[in-house]
Parts: structure tokens; C-alpha cells; sequence
């Protein structure tokens, strides 16, 4: 097939598919359907720090960000990966610009961080993946591997990339 104007897609127009800002040729439903997904995402980021500074075990308190809404950089998709001990989540976008976003709970959520704790975070993904505006679009990402061991190889990850941030949640004064 012949390269020709007629074979452009949105992700040609933008250098990169990993490019997280919305296009502004896109329909209005789908800016909007990304301009929600991205707000999730920064919500659901907030109520996990703020889950962390209730806990008393600094290693609980531990987070790992990583930015990958550099055009230069290429990570499958992942536009924002947030990593703690007891969940992870990902904003995502695929090839045509659509957001999405994965999550993880570590399947001994309840006995990590308590029940009380462990029930709103079960609670608010419950909500989200139950939304139907986005619905299809909120997904749960399964680990292949123990979660224990995937955060600590995110740890080291983290040490030797440069999108990637570590940090210890300060302790919220209760």
C-alpha cells in the first residue's frame, strides 16, 4: 500500500502515539471520554496517597511514579504508571489517542493496609469499572508474578530509569 495523505491516522499527526494531550480533530465525545479517564486517573492517584499517609509502616507509604508522556520515550502505551505496595494504576492511550486505564489491587489488599482502607479503595475501583461512561475503559491488568515481587523489581526499575520517581508519603498527623 502506498503512503500517500490518504493512509495518516491521528497517531502520524502527532510524532508519536504515546503523545498524551487530545487532538483537537477529535470528536467531542472521545476528548471528553479522555479529558474523564484523565481526571480518574489523577483522583484515584490522590485517594491512594492519601490512604498512604494513614498507614504507619513506611514501607506501605512508599510510591513509584512514572511519566512517560515524553514523545521520545516508548513504554507500551503507559502515559502515567503509580505503583504502591498494595495497587498499582496506569493511564494508557492506544494507537488511535483513546485513553484507558489499568489497575492491579494486591490480592491481600484487606490484610496489608485494613479493612476500613482496603474497602474504600475496593469500593472506588468498583465504582469506576461499574461507570458506564467508562465502562470498557477501566480494566484490571493481571500480574504474572507474585505482587510482592513485582513492586520490588518496580523499585529497582525505578532506581536506574529516569521517568521514574520514588517517594515516601509523609505520615498523615491522626
Amino acid at each position: 500500500m502506498k503512503k500517500g495523505k490518504s493512509s495518516n491516522r491521528v497517531y502520524d499527526k502527532v510524532k508519536s502515539w504515546l503523545f498524551p494531550k487530545v487532538l483537537k480533530s477529535y470528536p467531542r465525545e472521545a476528548q471528553e471520554s479522555n479529558n474523564n479517564l484523565n481526571r480518574t486517573f489523577w483522583n484515584t492517584r490522590r485517594l491512594l496517597i492519601q490512604i498512604q499517609g494513614f498507614l504507619e509502616n513506611e514501607k506501605l507509604r512508599i510510591r513509584i511514579e512514572g511519566n512517560f508522556t515524553n514523545n521520545g520515550l516508548n513504554h507500551e502505551g503507559k502515559l502515567y504508571h503509580f505503583i504502591t505496595p498494595f495497587c498499582k494504576i496506569s493511564l494508557n492511550n492506544d494507537k488511535r489517542g483513546r485513553y484507558n486505564i489499568t489497575y492491579f489491587l494486591n490480592p491481600n489488599l484487606l490484610e496489608i493496609i485494613g479493612d476500613n482502607y482496603g474497602n474504600i479503595l475496593e469500593a472506588r475501583i468498583y465504582e469506576l469499572v461499574t461507570d458506564n461512561e467508562m465502562k470498557g475503559f477501566i480494566n484490571a491488568n493481571q500480574l504474572n508474578c507474585i505482587y510482592e515481587r513485582y513492586f520490588n523489581e518496580s523499585l529497582t526499575i525505578a532506581e536506574t530509569k529516569p521517568n521514574y520517581m520514588v517517594t515516601i508519603t509523609e505520615k498523615t498527623i491522626s
